[in-house]
């Protein structure tokens, strides 16, 4: 009897045992990082937490028309622009490098972007992603022999902390603080020496489009020539195409231009139309 009451229950016994072993060798759960925090390398001006994929060539357009109070004389800017362009290249997960043009000061830029944190879900999640920016920009141009005769005083440089954190499936947000150094400045009231924090937001409204907005708040010391800048804009992502359509006070694009140079003035309507336009190559 005993024999038989084995038999009936052994196959039970054998699949509660390989569903318990199963159990206790399932794998504990990953660390996965949250991806898509913002849709493009860049919120307006700002630099985003978003890198350029591995083997990836990232080729960038953009154009700031002159100011739309200017009215139908220059149909709102259309007719005045200037124009950037830069190309990045990913490195690897966590490096990129890039260069660029600036038709503003006729300025020229190199930069690193690297990522030394990624916000993760999952096991040991962390609550943001960092990364490193930094880049050097030469103005080339004619401006007098103070910068002539000294090659030094043309230069400029920016370090950024970017700090980024998607809060949900809709909205996300960066903090970057930001010091900027200008060997040379025109005037004696302003500081070769600026520091910023800059605030970025996106809204997801559908899969293709969000809306954007970036604020540049300068502390410390600095000159009151210039004002912060400030933009507002959406993202719309066309297949391999992210364009990005915004009104901004700076009319510059580059880090030293809108965090240290924004002339224009929404109060008065001294704003500018733009856009970003980016496509990636594959290398490999």
């Amino acid at each position: 009897m005993k024999r038989y009451l084995i038999q009936l229950f052994l196959p039970f016994l054998l699949f509660g045992q390989g569903n318990l072993l199963d159990e206790l060798h399932q794998p504990e759960p990953l660390t996965i990082p949250v991806k898509n925090i913002f849709k493009g390398t860049r919120v307006v001006n700002l630099q985003s937490v978003e890198m350029v994929h591995p083997n990836i060539l990232q080729f960038m357009v953009s154009h700031r028309f002159g100011t739309i109070n200017d009215g139908f004389y220059t149909l709102f800017g259309l007719d005045e622009a200037e124009v950037r362009f830069d190309f990045q290249y990913g490195y690897n997960n966590k490096i990129v490098f890039g260069t660029g043009r600036n038709s503003f000061k006729k300025t020229y830029e190199t930069f690193i972007k690297m990522k030394l944190k990624d916000q993760t879900d999952g096991l040991n999640n962390f609550p943001f992603a960092i990364v490193y920016y930094s880049s050097i920009f030469i103005n080339t141009e004619e401006s007098g022999p103070t910068v002539d005769e000294y090659f030094e005083n043309r230069l400029s440089y920016v370090h950024q902390l970017i700090i980024g954190k998607k809060i949900s499936t809709k909205l996300s947000i960066e903090v970057v603080p930001t010091f900027l150094h200008r060997n040379f400045v025109l005037q004696l009231s302003d500081s070769n020496d600026t520091y910023a924090i800059g605030v970025g937001t996106q809204l997801k409204i559908n899969q293709w489009v969000t809306f954007n907005s970036e604020y540049c708040f300068r502390i410390g010391e600095y000159s009151d020539l210039y004002n912060n800048s400030f933009s507002l804009g959406f993202d719309l992502e066309t297949g391999g195409h992210v364009f990005q359509i915004h009104l901004t006070n700076s009319q510059g694009m580059f880090e030293r231009a809108f965090i240290s140079e924004t002339s224009g003035n929404w109060n008065t309507g001294d704003i500018y139309f733009g856009f970003n336009l980016s496509r990636p190559f594959q290398m490999k």
